[in-house]
């Protein structure tokens, strides 16, 4: 027992004594060969950017430098690189670097930042090309700060001419904007000597953190319940407050149908235009929240449009004849380009009777024009038939209520409905007379987002509560696309024409919303 002891007093005197031998005395000390981390890890550590030590000039020239002369002690902190804040008390420039001291009142150290070599100047050649000499000077850089600004300094610590030095890196240097940055400094500095420089026990490196991932921003809730309850969230008849709504954005504004080119008036554009007008019109806001969370049914709420309001819209109605008018200019154009070549030229009788024909359909093109955009959008899934309320006419509509659906100013839009009007009066006949709308006509709304969510929503609500056989029960319980848009096709010939894709948009933002999750291979589950 006894000679246990006498051993380990024996290796930690031998210990000790290696730790003070005088041999490492010249500032190379090697007491901290008991730091809990290796040199290797140690060394490593130095050359990250958070081993950068904030100090003053003082504490650089009283660093102890590691035995193999890889890094400094400040301390019981190692380090490779300092900061230090202070004053440029003179600036030396040489060809290779620049010297700027610098001052911060416990003492002068001076800072090397290696000069940048200017790009060479091309080379002239010919006669007037003057001979380059090597003793021709290289200008000099600028250096970063004058003498008596105040600069930060990040710089490795160095020994040159039996002193120490900060050799500077390009970057290093920065000039401080404020008068408030050396005093910060100041603090920063004898606030780590008495909570890391000064403290007794070996260094142990830091752990190297992980880089965080951006993370997402918070979700609007729209309903303030329990977690653990969300089917009571949907059923409660709590509105959402303010803050958690999101505002709602503007419409884009498409280019005013009296600015397109005739190229432009087609068929294609002129439906872009009315499921534009459908989309963002004043009667189709959309509401706040989902009739989900115990709000109104968005298709009670909003107002559906007829066909023969649709024909009453003045912007509408005239981009629809000058598409028309356009179509009938290319026809004509295309069947004198096939006479010419075919040498046959027709009368003047013929030509007459054309245009008069042409001009008495016009109307009647017009019409057959607005069926076949309402068909076009039905039949791709924009828009489905509703048993809401309708949109009624007003005689004296404006088109400035409209304004925010095209690119024009105020006196643009004014002059624009002021010169449509007098189109529609110069070219007004009995054929254009639109006859009374009926009050049975069909009606028709946009199949927005928000409003195939519920569809979804509703129709997961439905399949989850059947009983199918066992060998269907995964497939009801958590159906997929496929799944929810054939059963919504099946239940209503309304969605007929609901696209899979329109289903699968809403499923996402259902997930967002955090009413559905993902319950593998394509299929959904809805939180309970």
């Amino acid at each position: 027992m006894s000679f246990t002891e006498t051993i380990s007093r024996k290796a930690t005197t031998t210990l000790r004594i290696r730790a003070q031998s005088p041999e490492k005395k010249n500032d190379r000390e090697s007491f901290h060969d008991e730091t809990a981390s290796s040199v290797s890890d140690i060394v490593k550590w130095t050359f990250r950017p958070d081993s950068i030590a904030p100090c003053f000039v003082k504490d650089v020239f009283e660093m102890k430098e590691d035995l193999k002369g890889e890094f400094y002690w400040l301390g019981r902190v190692p380090c490779r690189m300092v900061r230090i804040v202070g004053l440029i008390v003179g600036i030396v420039q040489h060809d290779d670097n620049t010297r700027y001291n610098i001052d911060d009142g416990s003492g002068v150290i001076d800072c090397l930042q290696k000069n940048v070599k200017p790009p060479p100047s091309p080379k002239k050649s010919g006669k007037g090309a003057k001979p380059t000499s090597a003793a021709d000077p290289r200008p000099l850089p600028p250096p970063v700060a004058e003498v008596g600004a105040v600069i930060r300094v990040e710089g490795r610590v160095c020994r040159a001419r039996g002193s120490k030095v900060l050799r500077v890196e390009r970057g290093g240097l920065f000039v401080c904007r404020s008068a408030n940055d050396e005093p910060r400094h100041w603090a920063e500095v004898v606030r780590l000597q008495k909570e890391s420089y000064s403290l007794e026990g070996p260094f142990v490196v830091p752990l190297l953190q992980e880089p965080s991932t951006p993370q997402r921003p918070p979700k609007s809730q729209l309903m303030s319940c329990p977690a653990s309850s969300p089917v009571k969230c949907l059923s409660s008849p709590v509105k959402p407050s303010s803050d958690s709504l999101k505002e709602p954005a503007s419409p884009p504004r498409l280019r005013h149908p009296s600015k397109l080119r005739t190229r432009d008036l087609t068929d294609a554009t002129f439906r872009i235009y009315v499921k534009h007008y459908i989309d963002n019109a004043p009667e189709l806001q959309h509401v706040s929240s989902l009739s989900i969370l115990g709000g109104p049914s968005q298709e009670n709420t909003r107002k559906s449009f007829t066909l023969g309001y649709l024909r009453r819209v003045p912007l509408l109605a005239d981009m629809a004849r000058s598409v028309v008018k356009a179509e009938r200019k290319r026809r004509d154009r295309e069947s004198r380009k096939r006479a010419e070549t075919q040498n046959h030229h027709p009368t003047a009788s013929r030509s007459n009777t054309t245009l008069k024909q042409s001009s008495e359909s016009t109307s009647r093109k017009t019409k057959r024009l607005f069926v076949q955009t309402i068909r076009n959008l039905y039949a791709e899934g924009s828009i489905f038939i509703s048993d809401g309320p309708k949109c009624v006419h007003q005689p004296l509509e404006e088109t400035s209520q409209h304004s925010f659906l095209w690119k024009d100013s105020s006196s643009t839009v004014t002059s624009v409905s002021t010169q449509g009007t007098t189109t529609l009066s110069q070219e007004y006949d009995s054929s254009m007379e639109l006859s009374d709308e009926d009050p049975n006509e069909e009606a028709y709304i946009p199949m927005s987002q928000s409003y195939i969510a519920e569809l979804v929503l509703d129709a997961m609500r439905n399949l989850s509560t059947r009983t199918p056989d066992t060998k269907d029960r995964s497939r009801f319980q958590n159906p997929s696309a496929e799944d929810i848009t054939s059963y919504l096709r099946k239940a209503d010939e309304r969605w007929a024409n609901l696209g899979e894709w329109a289903i699968k948009e809403a499923l996402e933002y259902l997930e967002t919303e955090e009413y559905i999750f993902k319950a593998g291979k394509g299929r959904w589950a809805l939180c309970l």
